[in-house]
């Protein structure tokens, strides 16, 4: 059970840290067409 409640915590974390990146990248890429 433990290691898999950590397994799913890094997975989320990782996610979310995708996400993050696509954001800034996203933003990047408008800052840079305007």
């Amino acid at each position: 059970m433990c290691e898999s409640i950590s397994i799913a915590l890094k997975s989320l974390l990782i996610l979310r840290a995708f996400r993050l990146c696509m954001k800034h990248i996203s933003i990047r890429r408008k800052s840079a067409f305007h």
